[in-house]
């Protein structure tokens, strides 16, 4: 049975969460990313974030040569855009780039089905992404919407293939490929 562990929980401890290999692990707080990775010639980048309301992670990242502000978001399905950085992007919501996608749904084993687009040129940390897929209708869009300047929720679709790393104490994130 899945399970949500929120920042509440995880906020007492140094959190490793490894897409690869789907594996999260918890240390003790303050325990330094150097000592997670130990000997490893490529530890990563070390974001540049700030801890919001919640403890989320905020970071500065780029979609197609448009800087957007961004929340790093683990619990988040899909890369979801607000309307101001679709409208930089010179995308209408009634594009015909928009498009029907059908994902499988982690809690409930399913389908649903999504309208996205398809956005170039992600870039922030160490991740560079031609195209990524965004989704227009995650849920609590509200939230996103209320970012008046271009913005992007960053979710585990873009996290999934790296490892992640976040020393709360110390205010360290880091990212390994």
């Amino acid at each position: 049975m899945p399970c949500i562990l929120g920042n509440d929980f995880l906020n007492h401890f140094t959190v490793d969460i490894d897409g690869r290999s789907g594996r999260l692990r918890l240390f003790v707080a303050g325990t330094r990313v150097e000592d997670i990775l130990g000997s490893n010639p490529h530890i990563g980048d070390k974001l540049q974030v700030k801890f919001g309301e919640g403890d989320m992670l905020w970071t500065k990242a780029s979609v197609h040569g448009v800087v957007v502000r961004s929340q790093i978001d683990t619990g988040w399905g899909y890369a979801t855009p607000n309307t101001a950085l679709l409208n930089a992007l010179g995308i209408q919501p009634r594009d015909n780039a928009l498009v029907l996608r059908r994902a499988p749904d982690s809690l409930s084993g399913g389908a649903r089905q999504f309208r996205s687009i398809d956005l170039p040129d992600l870039s922030f940390a160490n991740i560079r992404q031609g195209v990524f897929v965004a989704s227009l209708e995650e849920i609590n869009l509200e939230a996103i919407e209320s970012q008046s300047l271009p913005y992007l929720q960053i979710g585990w679709d873009i996290l999934r293939s790296h490892r992640l790393i976040i020393d709360r104490k110390h205010k360290d994130v880091t990212l390994v490929p």
